[in-house]
């Protein structure tokens, strides 16, 4: 489906439940406060299904619109989840149910009975973005949520995946008048010259790591090696080479380098 038509499709239909993925990033999440804020102004009744994995740092833009599993759906929607496995636990009876997929990933599994994906998109949230104009509902409600979906998932623009589309997106979201320095500096804090001890540094690569990995359908963490080098280690299968891309970027940016060691 074009944007235009996923529009109409909104437009149609009510009672919608919004699906995210397991270990959820901005940009699942970012889109589906968006989509929801969007419906809700719309006049239609629209919910997030929980999901127990969120943290904190995302927790306020979506909070407000969580629903139990007994919400009364007609019409259930994804967003940025592109593969059965990543459905949450609580989500597992909506594998054969959802009626519209919103996805960017090339290695969506068409689980969709419509479909809208856009792999030419760094971001779910271009999608999203596009969506609320072709909606006329980009307020500074819908705005947030889509600018946050787009920053961090992209690693603040820096990411190999990022197109000039990419950087016309925000413009948009930035013109409700959101601060979206409060969110950069939230999702991407300067660093200290001082590196962090090796215990925070490991958490922290674990968790973005995880979240990036989980984008691309693959199970995967990051350790660190003594206290000076990152080393990426695989769960039994090969790691999807987008998600070594944004990981990489990733860790560069919050340690200022990564050194890579092989195992043969």
């Amino acid at each position: 489906m074009t944007v235009s038509e996923v529009a109409a499709y909104l437009r149609a239909h009510d009672k919608y439940l919004i699906l995210t993925h397991r270990r959820p990033d901005g940009d699942t999440l970012g889109c589906a406060a968006a989509l929801c804020a969007m419906l809700r102004q719309m006049g239609k009744t629209a919910g997030i299904l929980y999901n127990r994995e969120t943290t904190e740092h995302f927790e306020s833009y979506v909070e407000q619109y969580w629903v139990a599993d007994d919400f009364d759906y007609k019409t259930v929607v994804s967003v940025d989840l592109a593969a059965l496995s990543l459905f949450p636990d609580n989500a597992e009876m909506f594998k054969t149910r959802v009626d519209l997929a919103i996805d960017h990933h090339p290695s969506y599994e068409g689980f969709g009975k419509e479909s809208c994906v856009h792999p030419e998109c760094a971001a779910c949230g271009e999608i999203l973005c596009e969506l609320a104009q072709e909606l006329g509902q980009l307020t500074p409600e819908v705005a947030l949520p889509l600018y946050v979906a787009v920053s961090p998932d992209t690693g603040c623009f820096v990411s190999s995946n990022v197109t000039a589309n990419t950087h016309r997106v925000p413009a948009a979201p930035l013109e409700p008048g959101i601060d979206h320095k409060a969110a950069n500096t939230l999702h991407f804090p300067p660093t200290s010259k001082q590196p962090p001890p090796p215990e925070r540094r490991r958490q922290e690569i674990e968790h973005r790591f995880g979240a990036a990995v989980a984008r691309c359908g693959q199970n995967a963490r990051g350790l660190v090696q003594h206290d000076v080098g990152v080393r990426v280690v695989p769960h039994g299968r090969a790691v999807h080479a987008d998600a070594v891309a944004v990981c990489v970027d990733l860790l560069v940016r919050l340690f200022g380098g990564l050194s890579v060691h092989g195992d043969g």
